[in-house]
């Protein structure tokens, strides 16, 4: 029973992401990050719970919730702040994807100032927390961007970068940039 209401509620976050609403979206986005908490930060005494940590990565990605997310909304500081969460948590549980690390950066791309500062914001935050080969990804990405990119848009590519050396405690990410 449990179960059923669980994977019930789960359809019903996913058909309020994809109607257009920013209130809908905003309060399914609310619920998701209100789930992730939950089994994120509680153990499992139960064994009978349905919903775990690796059953909810499973199911954003088995239903590309990511995707749906970037398609709208990303010129709203307050919604993007949200998104952090999510994208977190699928780089937590391993789930995240190269392609996915795409659809974040192709997000950004081309579009307004305001969704291009959202969306750095959100890679600069998440960036510690990124693997290896997803830094690594990341960094290609400024590389295809920059050989096409706008004098404005070398600006911004040239403020990420700089975030990202300027945070880093280790010197990886500065020795990254160097190499750019």
């Amino acid at each position: 029973m449990a179960e059923d209401l669980e994977k019930l509620q789960l359809r019903l976050y996913l058909r309020l992401l994809q109607v257009s609403s920013f209130n809908g979206k905003m309060n399914a986005i609310n619920e998701i990050n209100r789930l992730i908490a939950n089994v994120s930060y509680t153990r499992h005494v139960d064994d009978s719970e349905w919903l775990t940590s690796e059953h909810l990565a499973a199911w954003i990605y088995d239903n590309k919730v990511l995707s749906i997310v970037l398609r709208e909304n990303l010129h709203q500081p307050q919604y993007v702040e949200k998104l952090e969460r999510l994208v977190r948590f699928i780089i937590k549980e391993k789930t995240m994807t190269l392609a996915d690390l795409d659809s974040i950066w192709t997000a950004q791309a081309g579009n307004h100032e305001a969704i291009v500062k959202n969306v750095h914001d959100l890679l600069a935050r998440l960036a510690w927390d990124f693997s290896a080969e997803q830094l690594e990804h990341l960094f290609r990405c400024f590389q295809t961007s920059w050989a096409s990119a706008s004098k404005k848009g070398q600006e911004k590519l040239l403020e990420l970068i700089r975030r990202l050396a300027e945070d880093d405690k280790d010197g990886f990410m500065a020795a990254k940039v160097l190499t750019l």
